[in-house]
């Protein structure tokens, strides 16, 4: 039978016991093998620097609301310019409003707290953008004087620049050449009505270059970033992999001297005694049951912990000596934390320690619950709830992008953090 873990500090308040007490009923008892999570891959996964390096495209945020705000300015202040040559104004203010609310998907789908950057976002922005192309063009069809100073095709092509850090660079080349399709059709016909007499493949030449230049270098972008972290994680783990086989036999070293070390002090001593005197009597007795029973819980005192029992136990000792008097709870009743990979593990170890240190923080209220399904992490805070979404803002981005949803709920003073895993466990 699996048993439930629960870490607790002794002497700590009862209803937090409680809490996880019921928390290990509602889930049972029934042991279950659970699924070992391996390092993710690109097999079921679309590889890009948004997902490989989830801080990294955290930072890479701020290329949205610039590119976004570059494309509505120059969308308005070319349709001022051309407005001599609109003669369906109507046409044109859906133009701008069409090119804008691709401008705003780019932005609130680039989010930090809605990571990763989804494909229906992709679709849109394109949809959008190619909407707006149509729309500016059916606004000035025969009285276009050039094609060079439209809007449209270089605001599609911005936005698909900012999509580097975010998308795999397959999927923005892919989406370039639907919409520059679409560019090179339309301009091809209306060739013979522009100002100019030059062959339609010099105009179509002109507006695919202003759409393509910008989106390759987005797929460009976003390819060489992917190589470059897989290249940095593969000798990462290599020398990883090297440091631990140098230190294997000093650690093992290490806990055969503790293990001595723990003998000498009681055990050898007694029974060189014994050996000494070459008698039992019913108080050896007693004492060799007393060393057994001191012995096995010694050496059996960390076989169960996992790294969430010794990341909970690193907090729980930096907040008593910090004065406080914690208690923090793990509830894992079908031990399922030695299944987390790498990343998984970092970023719950990350968002615990966050918490805990967070001033307002109270120390007697944290219980983390995992099950086959997700992650729920409860903390207490003397916070208003702006304040705790900002400090989650970073958290909840990376959670996003190595588990999937992330769901944040603040009832004052509890604040419960929710990531689910069931998505997240196709991906490996």
């Amino acid at each position: 039978m699996s048993r439930p873990r629960t870490t607790s500090t002794s002497g700590a308040h009862t209803s937090a016991r409680s809490r996880a007490g019921s928390a290990r009923t509602a889930r049972g008892r029934t042991t279950s093998t659970a699924p070992t999570h391996a390092a993710p891959t690109t097999h079921t996964l679309a590889a890009t620097q948004q997902r490989l390096d989830p801080l990294g495209g955290l930072a890479a945020w701020l290329i949205a609301p610039i590119v976004a705000s570059v494309v509505i300015v120059y969308a308005v202040i070319a349709t001022v310019f051309q407005s001599d040559e609109t003669h369906t104004p109507f046409l044109g203010a859906l133009a701008l409003l069409c090119i804008a609310a691709a401008a705003a998907t780019l932005l609130v789908a680039a989010r930090p707290e809605r990571a990763p950057l989804s494909l229906v976002a992709t679709v849109m922005i394109v949809a959008l953008g190619s909407a707006a192309f149509l729309l500016e063009q059916a606004s000035m069809w025969g009285q276009n004087l050039l094609v060079q100073d439209d809007f449209a095709p270089i605001s599609v092509g911005l936005l698909l620049l900012a999509l580097g850090p975010f998308r795999p660079w397959r999927e923005i080349l892919t989406a370039a050449l639907v919409a520059a399709v679409l560019v090179g059709a339309v301009v091809v016909l209306q060739a013979s009505t522009l100002d100019a007499v030059k062959p339609a493949a010099v105009f179509a030449v002109v507006a695919l270059t202003q759409l393509l230049a910008p989106a390759l270098a987005g797929a460009a972008y976003s390819r060489q970033m992917v190589r470059s972290i897989r290249e940095w994680q593969v000798e990462s783990r290599r020398a990883t992999r090297a440091r631990t086989a140098e230190s294997r036999d000093l650690i093992a070293q290490s806990v055969i001297d503790q293990r001595i070390g723990t003998l000498g002090a009681d055990v050898l001593p007694f029974l060189t005694s014994v050996l000494e005197r070459g008698t039992v009597d019913a108080a050896d007795g007693a004492r060799a049951q007393e060393l057994a029973h001191e012995t096995r819980r010694i050496f059996g005192a960390h076989v169960d912990s996992t790294w969430l029992d010794l990341v909970v136990a690193r907090e729980r000792t930096d907040l008593v000596t910090r004065g406080l008097t914690p208690l923090l709870v793990v509830a894992d009743p079908e031990a399922l934390a030695p299944d987390f990979t790498a990343e998984e593990r970092v970023v719950t170890a990350a968002l615990i320690g966050a918490l805990c240190a967070r001033t307002g923080f109270d120390p007697g209220s944290l219980v983390v619950r995992l099950d086959r399904d997700a992650i729920s992490i409860e903390a207490g805070f003397a916070l208003s709830s702006r304040s705790l979404h900002r400090m989650l803002r970073p958290y909840r981005s990376v959670l996003g992008v190595v588990f999937g949803r992330v769901h944040v709920q603040h009832r004052h003073p509890l604040l419960t953090i929710t990531y689910e895993r069931h998505d997240h466990t196709t991906r490996h």
